[in-house]
């Protein structure tokens, strides 16, 4: 009964484990445009320099395709070249920087890019251009999916996690089963015994 005990605790433990761990992972990993619904979204973008310092983005999803509308506090940076920063100066110098994003200005007159996102919690790198210093530099953002609302998955965060917590409490509940039909079956020996006598 002991031993048969700790199996079964180990077994659910395991299962607890694995299926919070494989939740977790789940988390880090890319958000695709198949994984949300079509429509905008304000989302969180964080850069890895404050002249990239995002003021608002908008994240908008058409079938397979996610572009981003990032407006920029300052106007410091004038072009991002989707590619590093050296790169962009190579194709400066040879009169040819296809792939180059200009910035279009909002209400405010604040820069505004419009890009391509292929994944979500996923580094982007880029070189921007910043026009005071009169050159390029590497720079990188991401796009957080953890700032979409709940609307925006075709599986909600609450739905990812019924499917780690059901199994679970399908696995106790299957162990709370067999502990019972054991007492019951030793129960029923010690009666059969005790009639016998």
């Amino acid at each position: 009964m002991k031993r048969l005990f700790s199996v079964i605790l180990a077994l659910t433990a395991f299962v607890m484990i694995g299926s919070v761990s494989a939740f977790a992972k789940k988390e880090i990993k890319p958000v695709y445009a198949s994984d949300l619904v079509f429509g905008s979204y304000e989302i969180d973008a964080a850069v890895s320099n404050s002249e990239l310092n995002a003021e608002s983005c908008t994240l908008n999803v058409s079938g397979e395709i996610m572009t981003a509308r990032m407006s920029l506090a300052g106007n410091e940076v004038t072009a991002l070249y989707f590619g590093s920063a050296e790169d962009a100066r190579r194709a400066e110098e040879s009169g040819s920087l296809s792939g180059t994003v200009y910035p279009d200005k909002d209400e405010n007159g604040r820069n505004v890019y419009v890009f391509r996102v292929d994944a979500l919690d996923t580094k982007i790198s880029c070189a921007a251009y910043n026009e005071v210093k009169g050159d390029w530099a590497d720079r990188d953002i991401m796009l957080k999916s953890k700032s979409l609302p709940n609307r925006a998955f075709k599986l909600t965060r609450t739905q990812n996690t019924a499917a780690v917590v059901i199994p679970i409490m399908i696995v106790i509940a299957a162990a709370g089963g067999t502990f019972a039909l054991i007492s019951i079956n030793r129960k029923n020996k010690q009666n059969d015994r005790g009639g016998e006598e």
